[in-house]
């Protein structure tokens, strides 16, 4: 009897732990990219894989092909990332130098509100 007592005692302390939240949550460090990472993600979007991204049509093929990215991202630069993280950095690059482009073919003088070019 003693061991189904400490078996069912065991057992509540390995579901109570499962249970318990931390009571700090964890917050995941923010990545720093560097000159080189952007240069290579962009170098493996835009050349080397760019033929899979403008085949794939749907959602799936899409995150298979970014998934692919990600472990060529990796295997360069030795870093390990998630595919969600270089996507995101990929769209925020392309919508930065969207915005630069638009405010270079502006005319006028516009000295109240400089390009501002990101370093």
């Amino acid at each position: 009897m003693s061991s189904d007592a400490e078996f069912d005692e065991a057992n509540a302390l390995s579901t109570a732990e499962k249970t318990a939240t931390p009571s700090t949550p964890t917050k995941r460090k923010r990545f720093v990219w560097s000159e080189g990472m952007i240069e290579c993600l962009l170098s493996l979007r835009l050349g080397a894989m760019a033929s899979s991204f403008n085949g794939s049509r749907s959602v799936a093929q899409l995150s298979a092909v970014w998934e692919r990215l990600r472990l060529k991202f990796a295997l360069v630069q030795a870093v390990q990332i998630e595919a969600a993280q270089l996507k995101n950095k990929y769209q925020t690059l392309k919508k930065e130098f969207s915005t630069i482009k638009l405010a270079e073919s502006d005319t006028g003088n516009k000295t109240n509100e400089p390009i501002v070019y990101l370093a």
